[in-house]
C-alpha cells in the first residue's frame, strides 16, 4: 500500500508540478495561439518579444529575443525571491547556453477595475477582497524592492489579477534593478504610484551602492 502511494505521488508531482527552469526547446507548441507581439518595452526598447496562449495548460508563455541583461536579471531576481508570493510565474524558460528567454505564468483572473482606484474602492465593493488582496501584495513588494534592489514595473490593472485569494503580477520582464530603472529616459511611464516615488527609489538605490 505504500508502495502504490509512493507510486503515485511521484507520478502526481511529474504531471502537475512544473520545475523552476525549463529549456525552451522541451516546450510543447502545438497549442499556442499568439495574442501579442511587440518589437520593444520601455525596459527593453530594442527587443522584441512574444506572448502565447497554451490552450492546453490555459497557461501564457512570454518570449523575447536574447538579451544579456534581462536574462541576468530575471535570473538574479529569481535567486533572491523576487518572484515568490507576488507574481503568478510558474517556470523560467532557458535555451541550450542557459540565458533567460522568457517563462511561463498561470493564468489569473483580471481585477475588479476600481481595484486601483483606491478612491472609489471604499464605496463599491462590501467585502473589497481584491482591493485588500491588492494591498497585501504591495506592502509585500514594497518589502522585497527595499531588501533586494529590484523594483516591479508596470504595475496596473492589465498587469495584475488574482490567483486564488492572491493578488499578483504577471508581467514580469519588467522587473529590473533600482539602477537599471532609474536610468530609462522614459522610467516614469513604469513607476507604480502604489510603491515608491522616484525620489524614494534615489535613496534607495544609494543604500545599494
Amino acid at each position: 500500500m505504500n508502495r502504490l502511494l509512493t507510486i503515485f505521488m511521484i507520478s502526481f508531482s511529474f504531471l502537475f508540478c512544473v520545475p523552476r527552469h525549463l529549456p525552451i526547446n522541451r516546450i510543447d507548441k502545438s497549442y499556442y495561439v499568439l495574442i501579442k507581439h511587440r518589437h520593444s518595452s520601455i525596459c527593453w526598447p530594442t527587443v522584441p518579444h512574444w506572448v502565447y496562449h497554451d490552450r492546453k495548460t490555459n497557461r501564457y508563455i512570454k518570449i523575447w529575443q536574447y538579451d544579456s541583461k534581462r536574462s541576468q536579471m530575471m535570473l538574479e531576481a529569481e535567486k533572491m525571491g523576487i518572484f515568490d508570493e507576488v507574481t503568478a510565474l510558474e517556470t523560467l524558460l532557458l535555451d541550450e547556453n542557459h540565458n533567460c528567454v522568457g517563462y511561463i505564468t498561470r493564468r489569473c483572473r483580471p481585477l475588479d477595475p476600481y481595484t486601483l482606484e483606491l478612491g472609489q474602492a471604499m464605496n463599491e465593493d462590501p467585502d473589497l477582497h481584491d482591493y485588500y488582496a491588492f494591498k497585501q501584495m504591495t506592502e509585500i513588494m514594497k518589502n522585497k524592492i527595499r531588501q533586494t534592489g529590484f523594483f516591479y514595473g508596470d504595475i496596473r490593472v492589465a498587469n495584475v489579477g488574482m490567483s486564488g485569494n492572491n493578488c499578483v503580477i504577471f508581467d514580469l520582464d519588467e522587473i529590473v534593478t533600482l539602477e537599471h530603472l532609474l536610468g530609462i529616459k522614459s522610467c516614469h511611464l513604469i513607476l507604480s504610484p502604489y510603491l515608491f516615488t522616484q525620489n524614494e527609489l534615489q535613496l534607495l538605490k544609494s543604500s545599494f551602492e
